[in-house]
């Protein structure tokens, strides 16, 4: 039922698979998060051992982490979290013993960790050159070059043009999909690159854009502290509450003076006849399918054509599409938003959407649609119950918007 959650804290494990040990209150801090541009789920975990155990952290392993987020006080409802890790940096130094060597050396061993199942994607080499083949040809065949084992889940591009030569660099595969947006561009709106390895019960390799993805709807409201008592959250209903001021810098008056209305592409076809496109910056940045206001795009910008000129119109057409939505979705500088406890980790995956709603009179009519480009969990032994041990924790969110909603 919705307003009944409430947090009892985390269960908190790390089974070291290499060495064949068992940590759980040995953990005093974790740090837990993923963007959109790392696009790999990346972990610091802080271990308070014996000296004797800095052997196992500065040899690399891998471990398999668990979490429970415990909401409510039945098991079902529970939040479960696991993914398997890699080590990637161990911070250790040289510890002397006491002469009595049965006395223990407690010291905080630092040790960072990468998910294991999408290592191969950042490390393993792909490229070639491909004749007569889609773009979505060449990414499968260069995820397969990857030997990564997760699912590829890979939305239908847009761009379906059969090109004669497409030479991807050697590179690892993130940096290949990079390339190729760059170059040719995947989809008519913004792209979007991520592992789904800890928050989703079916881990996947997500290749998608914003328009595609699916998503869930979140509202967050603002409210001064002498309101706090007249609201509580409806976490079930996807509905939270934060305290905190969110300070936006809009830079949109900078960008006025720079980005054209219009972007005129020039190119030449097989034939040598000039060929040219334009593409309309207001229009183009409306189809993304979460921005419910673009009026200021096209009356106040002061540019009122640029030229651009490219080899062929289907090796830039898409990726122009995705720069303008890039451009767009900055015009709004969001600083990280802190969601207090309690909260599900569901609700603040990588393309879901925000609705920042103000309930304070000084910030009446700012009403903001967000979108969810990355996140941070941070867990460490504080004032908070739970688990055993005391937490305190807090989950960033990195957001991106284009515009203030009803201000028009």
């Amino acid at each position: 039922m919705a307003n009944k959650s409430s947090f009892l804290g985390w269960d908190i494990t790390f089974e070291d698979t290499t060495n064949n040990i068992k940590y759980d209150t040995e953990i005093i801090d974790i740090a837990i998060g993923q963007d959109n541009n790392s696009c790999i789920v990346m972990c610091t975990i802080k271990f308070s051992v014996d000296s004797t155990f800095m052997k196992y952290f500065l040899k690399k392993h891998e471990g398999t982490l668990t979490l429970v987020n415990k909401l409510v006080y039945t098991d079902e409802t529970n939040e479960i979290f696991t993914i398997e890790l890699e080590s990637i940096t161990n911070n250790g130094g040289v510890f002397e013993r006491e002469e009595d060597i049965t006395k223990t050396n407690i010291t905080m061993i630092p040790v960072r960790y990468m998910c294991k199942n999408s290592v191969m994607l950042m490390n393993s080499r792909v490229g070639g050159i491909y004749h007569e083949k889609k773009i979505e040809d060449v990414i499968r065949d260069l995820y397969k070059k990857s030997k990564c084992q997760l699912p590829l889940k890979l939305e239908k591009l847009n761009n379906t043009t059969k090109y004669d030569c497409i030479m991807v660099p050697e590179c690892s595969f993130i940096e290949s999909m990079r390339h190729l947006n760059q170059q040719y561009g995947l989809y008519d709106n913004l792209f979007l690159m991520f592992g789904k390895t800890f928050i989703d019960s079916s881990p996947q390799w997500i290749i998608n854009n914003c328009n595609k993805i699916e998503h869930e709807d979140i509202e967050l409201y603002f409210m001064p502290h002498e309101q706090s008592n007249k609201k509580s959250k409806s976490i079930d209903e996807k509905k939270y509450y934060t305290y905190l001021p969110i300070n936006i810098r809009n830079t949109f008056t900078q960008m006025i003076h720079k980005v054209p209305k219009m972007i005129k592409l020039v190119a030449f076809d097989n034939n040598k006849f000039i060929k040219k496109k334009d593409i309309p910056f207001a229009k183009t940045l409306k189809s993304l399918s979460f921005l419910e206001s673009n009026k200021q795009f096209d009356k106040l910008m002061e540019v009122k054509e640029q030229m651009f000129s490219c080899t062929r119109f289907d090796m830039k057409d898409f990726a122009v599409k995705d720069s303008i939505h890039k451009i767009g979705m900055n015009t709004l500088d969001i600083p990280d938003i802190v969601i207090p406890n309690p909260f599900k980790m569901k609700h603040f995956i990588i393309g879901n959407t925000i609705k920042f709603i103000s309930q304070s009179q000084g910030f009446m009519d700012s009403d903001i649609k967000l979108v969810i480009m990355g996140w941070l969990l941070r867990i460490k032994q504080g004032s908070s119950l739970g688990g055993g041990a005391k937490w305190n924790t807090t989950l960033k969110i990195r957001t991106c918007a284009t515009s203030y909603l009803g201000n028009d």
